[in-house]
């Protein structure tokens, strides 16, 4: 992906490659960690938005020529209120910002879909983040930043998708639990 600014390409913020499945399917799998941010409004929020530009573009190019695409990891974004605690309390606010979430939609709504949100539906509140230094996994209070997005080609042969939280509870976790989906390709 081109460079979007500050980061180095050494972050590996974007990697993909190409499995060769059995009937000579070829799946693009993509690993994105987007930038978090920092602040609102700082030089690294407007690389934020940029990244995510350029990886909508990415995205998007590859599925000019390609049918199968898989993108999952840290989007650093929550696109809609069902994807946070406290969604009045997180507005403007770092991974919930109005420009963070459009311009995660303009990804979606270019084709290209959230494995997850469509699998369980638009009323399921599940987080995939939890603040270590608020009490986040104790209470609960969490967001949804982590995803798996797919060509629709792709998204049609999703049999489960879920967000692994128990993970969450292990001890000396990461402060994010995976994304699983089982796809039958």
């Amino acid at each position: 992906m081109e460079s979007a600014g500050s980061y180095s390409s050494e972050e590996s913020r974007y990697i993909e490659c190409v499995l060769e499945c059995a009937g000579n399917k070829r799946i693009r799998v993509v690993s994105v960690y987007v930038p978090n941010g920092q602040e609102v409004e700082s030089e690294t929020f407007f690389y934020k938005l940029k990244f995510l530009e350029h990886l909508k573009n990415r995205l998007l190019n590859i599925m000019k020529t390609e049918d199968f695409l898989i993108a999952g990891g840290d989007f650093n974004v929550a696109p809609e209120e069902i994807d946070v605690h406290d969604p009045k309390a997180l507005d403007g606010r770092l991974c919930f910002h109005i420009l963070e979430r459009a311009k995660f939609r303009e990804i979606l709504n270019n084709g290209i879909v959230d494995i997850f949100r469509t699998f369980v539906g638009i009323d399921r509140k599940e987080f995939s983040w939890w603040n270590y230094r608020e009490g986040g996994w104790q209470n609960n209070r969490g967001l949804r930043i982590d995803a798996l997005l797919s060509s629709p080609q792709i998204a049609d042969k999703v049999l489960d998708c879920s967000i692994l939280s128990k993970v969450r509870g292990w001890d000396t976790p990461s402060d994010h639990a995976p994304v699983m989906g089982d796809i039958d390709v």
